[in-house]
């Protein structure tokens, strides 16, 4: 699966805000994503997130991509995330530039039940790192997208 999550990174730097679903040949692996949640945090700091599930040959994950774009030529550098003071385990998957941003990717992997859990109460959490905190609140909407 660390393929899949690898190939999601570089189809969803190129994706638009709506969801989408696309087969990936090569893996056989299934790519199911929500639409995006795009938060404008302060002048410099866009932050967006999608949940995806992945899957191929009966198999399936799931997982939040998070993006944190940042236009002042810097990278967030997640350090560590929380969801109601827990903290949850972040995985940084790539930090790339998109235009004149510089994007730190990463994910939150999850399982169904959680999903399910998640499509009816939503979803809040923060990741820090060292150039801020980045707080999201995604609504129960994009969990219930990709419940297939």
């Amino acid at each position: 699966m660390r393929t899949a999550i690898l190939l999601f990174v570089l189809l969803a730097g190129c994706a638009d805000r709506a969801g989408y679903e696309r087969d990936a040949p090569h893996t056989g692996v299934t790519v199911t994503a929500s639409s995006a949640y795009l938060r404008v945090v302060d002048e410099v700091t866009t932050i967006e997130a999608r949940a995806v599930r992945l899957s191929r040959a009966g198999r399936e994950s799931f997982v939040v991509k998070t993006f944190v774009l940042r236009s002042d030529r810097t990278y967030s550098k997640i350090d560590v995330g929380y969801s109601l003071g827990r903290e949850i385990a972040y995985h940084k998957d790539d930090r790339y530039r998109r235009g004149l941003y510089r994007v730190e990717a990463g994910h939150l992997a999850m399982t169904r039940g959680e999903v399910r859990r998640r499509a009816t109460h939503g979803y809040s959490f923060v990741l820090i790192g060292p150039r801020g905190s980045y707080a999201f609140n995604l609504p129960p909407a994009l969990f219930a997208e990709v419940l297939g």
